[in-house]
């Protein structure tokens, strides 16, 4: 399924390739945070995001874009709770719980509303498209005590690849550099449209126009 959402990014043609001063491509790094508890990504809360953007100038202050982003979400284990009913027994043990990353492909459509300045612009997006999340495993032992034994029980949870179409509204600023090299920062509000998953990203992008 990641391969299919990279290669759909790959194959999937945003602009005219003969329109090369209104083509701009964009790579870069940030933050991002789950800003809700209860959902696919509820014990897994901070991380970091590559993006790669295309964008299509139709005119000096309008652009369309096409994303595609790469989210690293780590494992918090101190949020997690098994969620389980336990045996009602003498005792109970909870032994060390591990959880893997979890991580997100997203591929969106959007468009940048820009107000150019004299040194730079700024400007707000909307984007829309879909979501790939493939979970992190989870796993847990419990150790029950009574009657002078023990048995110890594997638990484990998380693990699930689910498909969500989202929406995303960013404001962000553009730094002239040079005549072809501009820096893009942005920071956005993403969620999903059912099982909400909603997070918050700051990103740092290098621009080049051709």
């Amino acid at each position: 399924m990641k391969e299919l959402f990279i290669s759909i990014f790959l194959l999937f043609p945003l602009i005219n390739l003969h329109a090369q001063s209104n083509f701009k491509f964009e790579i870069g790094v940030g933050y991002t945070s789950n800003i809700i508890t209860i959902n696919e990504l509820q014990y897994w809360d901070k991380g970091y995001v590559l993006i790669i953007n295309n964008c299509l100038s139709l005119k000096s202050t309008f652009e369309l874009t096409q994303t595609f982003s790469y989210q690293n979400y780590y494992f918090n284990n101190s949020s997690y709770s098994l969620g389980l009913v336990l045996p009602a027994e003498y005792g109970i043990k909870y032994g060390e719980t591990n959880g893997e990353s979890s991580q997100l492909y997203e591929i969106s459509l959007g468009i940048r509303s820009l107000t150019p300045l004299y040194f730079f612009k700024t400007f707000a997006s909307v984007r829309a498209g879909v979501i790939f999340i493939d979970q992190g495993v989870i796993s847990t032992s419990v150790e029950i005590i009574g009657n002078g034994d023990s048995k110890i029980i594997n638990y484990k949870g998380g693990g699930e690849q689910i498909i969500r179409g989202l929406v995303s509204v960013g404001l962000g600023t553009i730094f002239i550099l040079s005549e072809n090299l501009n820096l893009v920062l942005e920071g956005k509000i993403t969620t999903t449209v059912s099982d909400i998953v909603i997070n918050a990203s700051v990103t740092s992008n290098l621009q080049y126009s051709f």
